[in-house]
C-alpha cells in the first residue's frame, strides 16, 4: 500500500476470462511495474519490469515462463535502467524497451531468447538527449512514436517503422523528424 507497494512481494496468477480456474504462475520478490505478453520459442511468456533487489538494484527485464514459472533476468549485465517496455505484436520473440544509460536514454528492440539489444534510434540521438516520455507503439506494432529532446534542440517526434531494425539517421526514409507544432502525414511501404 502507498509508495512502498512496488517493493512488496508480488504473485503472478493467470485467470480465465470468466474469472474461473486461477493458476498461480510465480512468486516474485517485488510487484512488477510493467508487463507485456510476448511469443517466444517456448510459447507465450510475460516480460516484466522489476529490480533484482540487492543482486541487481536497477530495474531490468525479466521473462516469466508461463508454463514453469521460471523468471530469469534478460539483462543481468546491463548497467542502465529499463524505464518502459511494450509488446511488438508483429515481432515474435521481441519487445521494445526504453532505457536510461547515464543521462541519456535509448530505445531498443530486445530479443527475449538472446538478450540482444538493437537500438532503433539514429546513432546521432543515442549519445545526445533523451526520450521525454515513454514511446507509443501502434496497435499493429509496425510503428513506434518517440518524443525526443535535448538541451539545445526542442522536442521532436520521431516515427520509427518496424521497430526491429536500427535507423541510420534522421534522413533515413524510415525515420522522420517532425518539428514541434508541424503536422504532417507521411506513409511508407511496410518493411
Amino acid at each position: 500500500v502507498g509508495e512502498d507497494a512496488p517493493l512488496s512481494r508480488g504473485d503472478l496468477w493467470l485467470v480465465g476470462r470468466e474469472g474461473k480456474d486461477p493458476r498461480h504462475v510465480a512468486q516474485l520478490n517485488e510487484t512488477p511495474i510493467g508487463l507485456a505478453f510476448v511469443e517466444g520459442s517456448k510459447g507465450s511468456a510475460l516480460a516484466i519490469r522489476k529490480s533484482g533487489y540487492r543482486e541487481h538494484p536497477a530495474v531490468s527485464v525479466y521473462l516469466v515462463d508461463l508454463a514453469t514459472g521460471n523468471v530469469p533476468d534478460l539483462l543481468p549485465e546491463f548497467p542502465g535502467n529499463v524505464d518502459w517496455l511494450a509488446a511488438l505484436p508483429k515481432s515474435p520473440g521481441a519487445i521494445a524497451i526504453q532505457t536510461a544509460e547515464g543521462v541519456h536514454t535509448n530505445l531498443y528492440r530486445l530479443n527475449i531468447e538472446t538478450g540482444e539489444r538493437t537500438s532503433v534510434l539514429p546513432a546521432s540521438l543515442t549519445q545526445h538527449g533523451a526520450l521525454a516520455y515513454p514511446p507509443s507503439v501502434c496497435a499493429d506494432g509496425d510503428t513506434v512514436a518517440a518524443l525526443w529532446t535535448s538541451s539545445d534542440v526542442p522536442e521532436e517526434i520521431y516515427l520509427i517503422d518496424d521497430a526491429g531494425e536500427p535507423a541510420c539517421g534522421v534522413s533515413h526514409p524510415r525515420v522522420r523528424a517532425l518539428p514541434a507544432g508541424e503536422v504532417r502525414v507521411e506513409t511508407y511501404a511496410s518493411l
